[in-house]
């Protein structure tokens, strides 16, 4: 349990610092990102929260292994219209809600949800090692980031190098603060898990 737990303290973040932690940390090096791509993570960093409401966030561990299950619960004040988005190591953006199930992805007031048990998302660890980050947006009426047709794509996804989604999100983002919204983040770390060791068979005793 991360110790800046929704049960604990029940606070705003802005979005900046984590986001640009987990931009810096990517492996390979910024340049080789597209300017569609930087300019995303640069709006991203610089978005300001209109304080529409107070907004928490957790996952279930600080770091996983690749493939592990990942669980994250979340929190907000007033109720609300929420977007879940992941940042991966390797710089993939995944937007876990809304979906082809949760398509309007609207949450009560003051009550804890968790993307397992009340969204039936069976997320898990990205492929790639790494610091990962996860941003949840809540906004008073619905706003959306992206444009899917959820019978083809449940699940809305947008690749680093994916040039023409990239420029519609970054539009989005900047109409993002006309609206009235709250945001927290989360980073969690990404490992490749040990090897196991094949010590051959064991000898019996004599």
């Amino acid at each position: 349990m991360r110790k800046r737990g929704i049960l604990g303290v029940v606070g705003c973040m802005i979005l900046s610092g984590l986001l640009s932690a987990a931009h810096a940390e990517q492996p390979a090096a910024q340049a080789e990102f597209s300017n569609a791509y930087n300019n995303v993570m640069n709006t991203l960093e610089q978005l300001q929260p209109s304080q529409h409401a107070a907004v928490a966030l957790e996952t279930d561990k600080d770091a996983y292994n690749i493939g592990e299950p990942v669980e994250i619960r979340f929190k907000s004040e007033n109720a609300c219209y929420l977007t879940l988005m992941e940042i991966s190591a390797n710089g993939d953006l995944v937007f876990l809600l809304p979906n082809k199930d949760n398509p309007e992805a609207k949450i009560e007031a003051g009550k804890v949800y968790s993307t397992r048990d009340d969204f039936k998302i069976e997320a898990r660890a990205a492929a790639s090692p790494g610091t990962e980050a996860i941003n949840l947006f809540c906004t008073a009426k619905p706003f959306a980031f992206f444009k899917a047709d959820f019978q083809k794509e449940p699940i809305y996804a947008i690749r680093s190098q994916d040039k023409k989604r990239l420029r519609t999100l970054l539009t989005r983002l900047n109409k993002l603060e006309k609206q009235a919204w709250a945001g927290n983040s989360a980073l969690v770390m990404i490992h490749s898990p040990a090897p196991v060791l094949d010590e051959g068979p064991v000898a019996a005793p004599p």
